[in-house]
């Protein structure tokens, strides 16, 4: 496996390929490369080079892989020697690249010399990574050096060669010679590790080249010490560098040491230590210093890098040290505080005999500052001398602690005499240094008088930042005891806050040394100490700012004033750091959270209902309702019960407000802690939940619908049909939602059999009086909760269901498909009393009068629409909505009359719950689960807008609400009997009248869309769509828009024809054929050509009686009529045609879903041949865009019934000017 990658990473040079063509041979790589693209011999062997190069061998993959040679040339110098150059690309981006220059003698196959510009060659360590690179390529393809010269000399040490011989010739000999030589050798096929475990391993490569050094292997055996000084612009480091076994020498360029560990390079320091600069060579203080450094110089390498300036031209020194900053300096001194190691400091820049080792100290020096009464014969009564020991030689400061050098006072001749030290101090100590250089000088070291007369002055000031033993101050120093009790201690304010049941509670105390006072209680003129009363007055006006006027010895806030205890302790507190040290109990410190808090909710069961209650981590859920109500007042806090307060810019609520958005709540029915919604938005709820967060008996009652036990439910004796596998899912499917009181969507694709599903559904729900059970009512089934618009209906059907008089369930379905009910009722659930409403207008109230008579009643949209006021009263124990697209516009009265049935349980079937829009898809859910999409106001905005626009997290929240209640099957994936179905397109062209009718309807209609704003009004957009129904109309037949007898004399009809010829070959290979149109005008047409050509044929339009229609249909499937014209509206729905194979549109419509109906009439169960359908499409028409637009619709559909896409589509109505001119073609 690592073979081939590397062999496909390298072999993207020239000449280079995977696989193994005919005469080819392995490269050291493990690629292959092929002999005739110009590959050479080895003119050094692979193991000489490792050997000689060492790290440096391994690292020239990295050359070879980055194709950074390039400039390849060859020639031949006086001697006869072969001379290879190149230029190299530096990795780092500078402007200038590496030359490099090999000399090799082929005879032997030596290097005899070696040049390259980089900083590796430059410390004259041995061969670089470029030099062996270059000759690695060579070796690998010659070809690819440009040749230098047009002869080769003869050298006179040569002449044994026969000088008569030509040069190509001899250059053939010579190169042959080599190659057997080379073939002879065992071919080295290596990963880079095995390589590398090759060079270390050799013995070759440990003695080195005869003369040199012997590598020094003992792994973190090398230790470096870094030698620091005063530079001009900041500290020098160089570096010292010992091995174990004493050999010591001097880094001479760090810059070059660096680039040696970075790329492994083998180095020799003198006669007694070389070694190849790996890591794990050197001891772990020593690679913490390397990655010190090393960072040090990346900096440099990033801020210079770009402007052809080397990275360390601007960080190093003639004798190759590293300049650094402060912070970079305290670094390498942190990490040699208190270790096991000294390092090299020297006060200026200096030879390397001016370096002292020192070590590392942690804490502020002892500068032996001493003061004593002066004495001897000069000293005047009452005066004091200073001595000092110690000064300061240097501060390096840094954001945190600094460090002091610090020496002996005075001036050392010898160097090495100084006993310095380095010192990590404090802050304060470091910002004494003024004082600390005045009593400690670094110039004198004779003693410091004190006059007697400045004694006051000289304690008032100066005494109180020196430290006696055992007391406070800054500097250490040995302090007489008469001037210890003359020293006034520095006044140190201290504020104790607490709480208590009254309020939040301050003690203002100052501290001067060891005792301390109350400030409130005022100071006294017998006080022991002279007090700091200034100091003390700005702590009291600082206090003041947040407390009322102290009562006796603190000052108190009331525990009811809120605003003056958040005031405090989200400003007071801070305020009062910068007045002294702030002490805090953890009574008060309970005040403040300083988590963030994020309320989400938990879900539980509560009288059928989803009960939804917000919570939080770490806080009281009795608290979460009110933190909530906060947020909606835009208060800055909140107060919880226990007295602490809550940031409001600190409260994640989104959960809340997410769950409030999509389910049409307002945040404020979440003051009073819990709601209720019905059951049916526990799913969605269930999605956006954690599992922890949710109740054992709500997350049982939410299980999906689809994961019902195979055995939960059986077919009843009363149901003569057989379910298959799917369909049995789909019958378990039901009774869940029929059990758990849902309604759902039946939306499996055209021909899997909905209506036997269902009808399996009625039969196991319909108990008959022939099996001596009692008829099951709604009382035996969960009731359903609905939102508060509903509870009038819910009422009506609870007391309905509670007198026993539920019995029958209603279908609702198109005209066409009334009868075809009650034949498929009686066929597989023929014990049922089933019964058509139609008929009279009296017949229809007779029936709906004698409703208990019956077990199923079917009618249609139209005549539920007018007869809703004879339904009202009349409780059904469901209802079905068959073709439930008929109701996808929620404001017509179809809708209206759906929605107003008292029916305890509501089911919808159709293959396309969505045509065009969104709002489909609410106006089903508002009949099936009133509530559930919420207003449709709110749908609008929360879910169709924002997905029309492409917000993809709104369709994932509106898939998890509609999901569960969406049972979406396909043929594909569940019918391994179906026979395939397969589209054909067939292009028509326009010629002569019909052509140029169609061309004066477009120019028409586009003049009107460019240049009418009146057209896109209300009416004008009426009118708009007429007149793009005239552009279709005369692309299927010119008599459609002008019957005009010179039109239809003028020549054919392009579809006609086409239609023509498919019905011939139909014929001859005898299958039957189904036509649809959505203009019966044209049926007729076609009708009229069929009557020419003798070919029978039958017909279904929208005038078509609805008894008729069945026996169409059932004599089509068994006779030996070829063809069946059909309207596209009036039958693309609930008849089965599997009598015929053949399928043709003659028109596109805007909806590709009414097609896909239209083709499931002959491809759906019973169906034994492949389906063919053609789609007949006029070109360079408006047709061809309606296709693509029916492609866009069905994205909309299949994003919430199937969710394999998330684009979106515009309807229809919504088309702009720009889009109907893109429709146009224009």
């Amino acid at each position: 496996m690592g073979e081939d990658w590397r062999a496909e990473q390298v072999g993207s040079r020239g000449g280079w390929r995977r696989g193994f063509p005919s005469r080819a041979a392995t490269s050291t790589y493990g690629a292959v490369r092929d002999e005739d693209s110009g590959a050479g011999h080895a003119v050094v062997s692979d193991a000489d080079l490792r050997r000689v190069g060492g790290q440096a061998y391994l690292r020239s993959i990295e050359i070879l892989v980055a194709h950074r040679l390039h400039g390849l040339t060859r020639g031949y110098d006086d001697n006869g020697l072969l001379v290879l150059r190149s230029q190299v690309s530096v990795a780092e981006g500078f402007s200038d690249d590496y030359s490099v220059k090999v000399v090799i003698d082929e005879d032997p196959g030596a290097i005899v010399s070696s040049q390259c510009t980089c900083p590796a060659a430059a410390r004259n360590h041995g061969m670089c990574k470029h030099v062996i690179a270059l000759v690695r390529t060579f070796n690998d393809d010659s070809a690819s050096f440009a040749r230098v010269g047009t002869s080769i000399p003869v050298p006179a040490r040569r002449g044994s060669r026969s000088a008569g011989t030509s040069v190509a010739l001899r250059r053939f000999l010579s190169e042959e010679t080599r190659r057997e030589r080379h073939e002879m050798h065992e071919r080295q096929v290596r990963l880079l590790r095995v390589v590398g475990a090759m060079s270390h391993e050799s013995g070759d490569a440990a003695s080195g080249p005869a003369g040199h050094a012997p590598d020094f292997r003992e792994e973190g055996g090398i230790t470096l010490r870094p030698r620091l000084s005063r530079g001009q612009g900041g500290w020098l480091v160089r570096l010292g560098i010992s091995s174990s076994d004493g050999a010591s020498y001097v880094v001479k360029d760090v810059s070059a040491f660096l680039s040696a560990v970075r790329d492994g390079d083998r180095v020799e320091y003198g006669r007694h230590l070389a070694f190849v600069h790996e890591s794990r060579m050197f001891d772990g203080l020593s690679r913490e210093l390397i990655d010190i450094i090393d960072r040090a110089q990346s900096i440099r390498r990033a801020m210079s890098g770009g402007y052809g300036v080397h990275p360390w031209r601007s960080s190093q020194t003639g004798r190759g040290g590293m300049l650094l900053t402060d912070e970079e300096t305290c670094e390498i001194l942190d990490l040699y505080t208190d270790a096991d190691a000294t390092l090299g400091y020297a006060p200026e820049d200096g030879a390397a005999a001016d370096y002292v080792q020192v070590r590392v100290v942690d804490g502020d020096p002892d500068m032996g500052l001493v003061i004593t009464p002066a004495e001897g014969p000069e000293a005047a009564p009452g005066s004091y001398t200073i001595a000092h020991r110690r000064c300061i030689d240097d501060v390096i400061p840094s954001r945190r602690r600094g460090f002091v050098v610090v020496r002996d006072a005075g001036y050392a001749v010898d160097p090495a005499a100084r006993s310095i030290e380095i010192h990590r101090a404090g802050r304060e100590f470091i910002s004494h240094r003024d004082l600390i250089d005045v009593l400690c000088s670094p110039v004198d070291s004779s003693d410091m008088t004190v006059a007697a007369g400045d004694v006051d002055q000289f304690s008032r000031v100066v005494l109180p930042q020196l430290k006696p033993q055992g007391g406070t101050g800054i500097i250490a120093a040995t302090i007489p005891p008469e001037l210890v009790g003359r020293r006034r201690e520095p006044c140190v304010i201290e504020i104790y806050l607490d709480r208590d049941r009254s309020g939040v509670t301050c003690d203002l105390q100052a501290r001067y040394g060891r005792r301390r006072f109350a400030v409130f209680d005022g100071s006294r003129p017998d006080d022991p100490v002279e007090r700091d009363t200034a100091t003390e007055r700005l702590a009291v006006e600082a206090v003041r700012q947040y407390f009322p006027r102290p009562d006796g010895p603190v000052a108190r806030i009331p525990d009811d004033d809120d605003e003056a205890i958040h005031e405090l302790i989200t400003q007071g507190v801070t305020l009062l750091r910068r007045v002294g040290t702030v002490f805090c109990t953890s009574a008060f410190d309970g005040l403040t959270r300083s988590s963030r808090v994020t309320i989400r909710y938990g879900l539980s069961l509560s009288s059928g209902l989803v009960e939804i209650s917000p919570i939080a981590d770490d806080v009281d859920p009795a608290d979460v309702p009110g933190i909530l109500a906060s947020l909606r007042g835009k208060k800055r806090f909140h107060r919880l019960r226990n007295g602490s307060f809550v940031e409001l810019s600190n409260v994640d609520a989104r959960s809340i407000d997410r769950v409030s958005a999509d389910l049409d709540l307002d945040r404020s029915d979440f003051d009073g802690g819990s709601v209720d919604v019905p059951l049916f938005e526990g799913f969605y709820l269930a999605a956006n939940c954690d599992e922890g967060d949710q109740s054992r008996e709500f997350r049982a009652a939410m299980r999906p619908l689809t994961e019902v036990a195979p055995d939960a439910y059986r077919i009843p004796d009363s149901f003569s049909g057989s379910l298959r596998p799917y369909q049995m899912e789909g019958f378990r499917w039901l009774n869940a939602l029929w059990d758990k009181g849902f309604g759902g969507v039946l939306a499996d694709e055209m021909g899997l059999g909905k209506t036997v599903q269902l009808l399996a559904l009625l039969a196991a729900r319909t108990p008959t009086p022939s099996t001596g059970e009692r008829r099951r009512t709604a009382a035996d089934a969960p009731q359903i909760a609905v939102p508060q618009v509903a509870v009038s209906q819910v009422a009506v059907s609870q007391a309905a269901a509670e007198s026993g008089n539920r019995h029958a369930h209603l279908i609702v379905c198109p005209a066409s498909l009334v009868y075809n009910w009650t034949a498929e009722c009686a066929r597989f659930a023929p014990k049922l009393r089933v019964v058509a409403v139609a008929g009279s207008k009296s017949s229809r109230r007779s029936i709906l009068a004698d409703a208990e008579k019956y077990d199923v009643m079917v009618t249609s949209y139209d005549l539920l629409r007018r007869d809703v006021n004879d339904y009202h009263g009349v409780p059904f124990l469901s209802m079905t909505l068959d073709e439930a697209q008929a109701i996808k516009n929620h404001t017509t009265k179809a809708a209206r009359a759906v929605r107003s049935i008292d029916a305890l349980h509501r089911f919808a079937l159709t293959g396309t719950p969505i045509e065009n829009r969104l709002a489909e898809l609410w106006s089903l859910f508002d009949v099936l689960d009133p509530g559930m999409l919420g207003r449709y106001s709110h749908f609008r905005e929360v879910f169709d807008l924002p997905i029309i626009s492409g917000d993809e997290e709104a369709q994932r929240r509106l898939q998890n609400l509609v999901e569960p209640f969406i049972l979406r099957r396909r043929k594909a994936d569940v019918l391994d009997d179906l026979p395939d179905k397969i589209d054909n397109v067939i292009t028509v062209r326009l010629e002569g009248a019909q052509r140029r009718l169609y061309a004066a309807l477009e120019q028409r209609l586009r003049a009107t869309i460019s240049h009418d704003d009146s057209a896109f009004t209300q009416e004008g957009r009426i009118r708009v769509l007429a007149q793009l129904t005239r552009l279709r109309q005369a692309c299927c037949d010119p008599r459609l828009v002008d019957d005009d007898a010179v039109v239809a004399a003028q020549g054919d009809c392009a579809k006609l024809d086409a239609i023509t010829d498919l019905v011939s070959s139909c014929r001859d290979e005898g299958r039957k054929m189904l036509v649809f149109s959505q203009f019966t005008s044209f049926l007729d047409l076609i009708g009229e050509r069929l009557d020419q050509l003798e070919v029978p044929y039958d017909v279904i339009t929208g005038s078509t009686a609805k008894k008729r229609r069945l026996d169409l249909v059932n004599s089509f499937n068994t006779d030996d009529t070829p063809v069946f014209l059909i309207s596209l509206k009036a039958g693309n729905t609930g008849l089965n045609l599997t009598g015929a194979s053949v399928v043709v549109h003659a028109d596109p419509w805007w909806n590709a879903a009414a097609q896909e109906q239209a083709n499931d009439r002959a491809h759906r169960i019973g169906q034994t041949r492949d389906v063919d359908v053609y789609r007949l499409v006029a070109q360079d028409t408006i047709e061809e865009r309606i296709i693509r637009l029916q492609q866009a619709k069905s994205v909309l559909a299949s994003r919430f019934v199937d969710q394999a896409s998330s684009d979106s589509v515009a309807p229809l109505s919504s088309l702009t000017r720009e889009s109907l001119l893109a429709m146009l073609g224009a």
